[in-house]
């Protein structure tokens, strides 16, 4: 009674179920599910996206935008933590060691992104001397908690890393969180009120989960997004985010318990879109529609 081909089976051919049909369980323990801060704002937003980039392995060569906003960033914590000197000719000393192992179509386009490079480097000097009111608390300050929603039955893990911790000067129980971004366009106001990774930033520093010893009397006084590429009359652009009640975030936490629990991994049209690189197999996109609608 050995089937003759599990090819047969219709629930393998292309195209004939439809997409809530669930044939094969992609995580097993839905109880207790892992989450990342970087990778809640794609859950929430287009959880098919997530599961792609997540759980499907399907992941994309990385782009030179990528890879500059890593070079960036691990400037931005060189210069938080002392080790780079708080000058544009350091900053530009580091840069330059990195550089030559991106490449580019072409040396116009290469010298391009150079010079947008250093504008960003002098954006963070310049936005890092303006801190003169504040104390440095730490650099990718590493945190992991776990939150439990008994209405579903699951707990969910979630680990990270914050940018920048800072404290005033004059009241070390005031604490701030810093996010740097180095994409061309910034969040509104209400979005960033809302932003995942801010709010799960601000729930670690309330349960004090991060790996940097802190009074247990501190709180999280603000929690801002940091726009390198971008500035305005007062410097570079920045949002922050509502406190953990208005920005809703466990309400955010718990609705993408949900969709990993149901496995029910939508494609969900959003802003982002349009420099998606997963347009041609996604399903709410014309580039990737099925041929058998």
């Amino acid at each position: 009674n050995r089937p003759v081909s599990g090819n047969s089976n219709p629930h393998s051919w292309w195209a004939t179920f439809s997409s809530n049909d669930n044939f094969y369980e992609i995580i097993k323990e839905k109880s207790f599910i892992k989450l990342s801060a970087s990778s809640m704002a794609t859950l929430r937003d287009c959880s098919l996206k997530w599961f792609l980039e997540r759980k499907a392995g399907a992941t994309l060569l990385r782009q030179n935008s990528a890879s500059i906003g890593s070079i960036i960033h691990a400037i931005a914590q060189g210069l938080t933590n002392e080790e780079i000197k708080p000058n544009f000719e350091s900053l530009k000393q580091e840069l330059d060691k990195v550089w030559l192992q991106l490449n580019f179509e072409s040396e116009w386009l290469n010298r391009r992104e150079y010079t947008n490079t250093l504008e960003i480097l002098q954006n963070l000097l310049n936005w890092h001397l303006s801190r003169s009111d504040k104390k440095v608390l730490g650099a990718e300050v590493y945190f992991n908690f776990e939150i439990y929603f008994e209405e579903i039955q699951a707990t969910a893990q979630i680990s990270g890393f914050i940018d920048r911790l800072e404290a005033d000067l004059d009241d070390e129980l005031n604490i701030h969180i810093i996010d740097f971004k180095t994409s061309k366009t910034n969040l509104t106001k209400k979005d960033a009120g809302q932003d995942p990774q801010l709010g799960i930033y601000r729930l670690a520093v309330q349960q004090k989960s991060i790996k940097l010893k802190i009074d247990e009397k501190a709180r999280d006084k603000t929690a801002d997004l940091v726009y390198l590429r971008l500035t305005n009359n007062s410097g570079v652009v920045e949002r922050e985010s509502f406190d953990v009640e208005k920005s809703n975030i466990k309400e955010i936490i718990k609705n993408a318990l949900l969709v990993i629990k149901e496995e029910n991994y939508k494609a969900t049209p959003n802003p982002m879109c349009r420099t998606c690189g997963f347009k041609r197999m996604c399903p709410a996109q014309p580039e990737g529609r099925g041929v058998i609608e």
